[in-house]
């Protein structure tokens, strides 16, 4: 039923914040994984779990599935400012110094766009 699975976002969501938040990313993905897999086109809980989601593989220095995750966020909004700061950081492990320039540099500019539309 619909309740059921509000339900279980919000344990997976609650679950991953509280493994997150200790930097314990072998804990976090599994709920993370579940938070996408239960509506994988949800454009509000899905780009944060993503991000999320590549931000805890870096932890577990499983770069090149942390760039899949960053790159699916970005795929999905060029817009997200966050998901190419997070892509940087990801390009910046696998000592992929001219891509995280790049990223940061486009992180930059949309941040700096949007305080401009304030």
């Amino acid at each position: 039923s619909g309740h059921r699975l509000v339900k279980k976002v919000q344990q997976s969501q609650q679950k991953a914040t509280a493994a997150l938040e200790k930097n314990d990313s072998a804990i976090a993905v599994p709920h993370l994984q579940t938070l996408i897999d239960i509506d994988p086109q949800h454009n509000t809980v899905v780009p944060k779990a993503r991000l999320d989601l590549a931000t805890a593989l870096k932890g577990l220095k499983k770069y090149k599935e942390a760039k899949v995750e960053a790159e699916k966020v970005i795929a999905a909004n060029q817009n997200d400012a966050e998901a190419y700061r997070v892509l940087a950081s990801i390009h910046t492990e696998l000592d992929e110094f001219d891509e995280a320039v790049g990223r940061l540099r486009k992180a930059n500019e949309l941040r700096a766009g949007m305080t401009s539309l304030w």
